[in-house]
């Protein structure tokens, strides 16, 4: 082990474990209901407090991934948070971050909505929803 911080998480931790289970099953989930909320309104409609919890469990993880040390390419744990920071920040953030973010939300909140906008409006919204593959990128790293 390689470095000692407060408040890393080890990544073979039972939490970290246990999570990871949890993030692979919520990306699975998405993969399946996000085709059906960009070609149905009224589905997305029936799932966005599901949706909005999910966003904010993977904002949580974007956050959970700064603090948990990496496994090095000779194997070796590295729980020091400047390197896993760095090492975070020049590999998936970008990805999982931008995968994260609460459409349906700033969707609500900037009133675009199934009754609004033209079918611009709507194919832009259908189009950054898109941005929820990439959490896929996240599954095959974690198998």
């Amino acid at each position: 082990v390689i470095g000692n911080d407060d408040w890393m998480v080890h990544p073979h931790s039972t939490f970290h474990m246990a999570w990871d289970v949890l993030v692979s099953l919520l990306i699975l989930l998405t993969v399946i209901t996000m085709p059906l909320s960009i070609g149905w309104d009224e589905f997305n409609t029936s799932l966005y407090a599901m949706n909005l919890t999910v966003d904010l469990i993977f904002l949580f993880d974007v956050g959970k991934n700064f603090c948990t040390g990496i496994i090095d390419e000779n194997d070796a744990v590295i729980m020091d948070k400047y390197v896993v920071r760095r090492a975070y920040l020049s590999g998936f953030f970008i990805p999982d971050f931008f995968s994260s973010i609460p459409l349906d939300l700033i969707f609500k909140i900037a009133g675009v909505g199934s009754t609004s906008g033209s079918g611009a409006v709507s194919g832009t919204k259908h189009t950054l929803k898109m941005l929820k593959l990439l959490r896929m990128a996240k599954l095959f790293r974690l198998l």
